[in-house]
């Protein structure tokens, strides 16, 4: 049997009720009812079950006097008492679309678009990073020579190339062991390397001993020599009891077969 539920007066809803219970509670016509089987509340007078309540009935019985009847009282039993488990009204829950962040929102070729140009700026970074970290970003001056100015009559291609930006066939690389919690700076070399096919003279340096709050402490000059061509060399620099990283900063190249003399200004 179906449980019926219904809006009272106060609008509120009361239910788990038979269609006898609901008879004996005075229910309209118009009262909105649910049950199961009904997807919204409708009115009593519309639901099939309980159109029975407000057919027409016919007019009271006449009273008459009552009869004498012999009543004998049964025992009282005490009523068994049954709990109602009330299943509550449907809840109709609104689900709202989820949202999409920016980049969800981009087509797939905006996507590949964002990604090179990601790419892109890293590469711009590291490539700046390494270029700072080997100290050959210094500006310069041409001291003698015919580096630049000079005529390029007789020389080789190679040969012009080498002459025309002798700093980018050097790298240098610098090894130490710093004490970042005192101060420090020991056991250090530079690695410097000819990538060029021609011997280089000379390859002056500076080595700056940096403060651990950026500063320079001290600065000394070291001298790399016959630095062949396609070859490294390890020159070591002094400890020093303060900083606790080391830069280095090329200052001069000279290499007399290619008639370069070539000066760094170093800022």
């Amino acid at each position: 049997m179906s449980s019926f539920y219904f809006i009272n007066d106060r609008n509120e809803s009361e239910g788990g009720f038979t269609i006898e219970q609901l008879q004996s509670m005075g229910i309209k016509p118009n009262t909105l009812v649910w049950c199961e089987g009904l997807e919204n509340w409708q009115k009593a007078a519309d639901v099939e079950l309980l159109k029975p309540l407000f057919a027409k009935m016919p007019p009271p019985v006449p009273q008459l006097p009552p009869p004498v009847i012999k009543i004998s009282v049964p025992p009282l039993i005490e009523p068994k008492i049954v709990p109602v488990v009330q299943k509550a009204a449907p809840v109709v829950q609104r689900v709202e679309p989820q949202k999409k962040g920016w980049f969800g929102r981009l087509n797939w070729l905006q996507k590949i678009g964002f990604f090179f140009l990601v790419f892109v700026g890293l590469y711009a970074v590291v490539a700046t990073i390494a270029v700072l970290s080997n100290g050959n970003t210094s500006s310069y001056k041409y001291n003698g020579g015919t580096t630049i100015e000079g005529s390029n009559s007789g020389w080789t291609a190679a040969q012009n190339s080498v002459r025309e930006n002798p700093a980018y066939y050097v790298a240098i690389d610098k090894k130490y062991n710093a004490n970042e919690l005192l101060g420090g700076i020991s056991d250090g070399f530079i690695a410097v390397s000819n990538n060029s096919d021609f011997a280089f003279d000379r390859v002056v340096m500076r080595v700056y001993y940096i403060k651990s709050d950026g500063g320079v402490h001290s600065s000394t000059t070291v001298v790399a020599r016959n630095i062949q061509g396609r070859s490294t060399v390890n020159e070591p620099f002094p400890n020093s009891g303060r900083g606790t990283s080391v830069r280095v900063k090329i200052q001069f190249i000279d290499c007399a077969a290619l008639d370069i003399h070539q000066e760094y200004i170093v800022e």
